[in-house]
């Protein structure tokens, strides 16, 4: 069953409270940790299923058995990554990008 934990807690629902005392902070850097692990898994796996050309059908199938908006995820994934690309990528000179460029259409 999709995003239930133990106990039947729906993780859509569940709240973290911040008490400032070290070991929620604690607690919040590992949840932090854990969330860019997965957010970077699924990442990698939707970015592959689209080279394949079936990640439209899949995150339609999985967002609707799911009950949950899968393509508002990635939508805003995908757009974090190409602001995040092209704020690094202003960082560099015109000649630099030219080099870029051409090193990426030799990989």
């Amino acid at each position: 069953m999709p995003c239930e934990g133990a106990g039947g807690i729906d993780c859509r629902k569940t709240e973290i409270f911040y008490k400032d005392n070290p070991i929620d902070k604690e607690k919040i850097k590992e949840l932090i940790l854990e969330n860019n692990f997965l957010e970077a898994s699924l990442c990698a796996i939707f970015t592959e299923l689209e080279k394949e050309g079936i990640l439209d059908r899949i995150i339609f199938r999985a967002s609707k058995n799911g009950t949950i908006n899968i393509m508002d995820f990635w939508d805003k994934h995908k757009r974090k990554d190409e602001v995040r690309l092209f704020d690094e990528l202003n960082k560099f000179s015109e000649h630099e990008k030219q080099i870029l460029k051409k090193l990426l259409n030799e990989i």
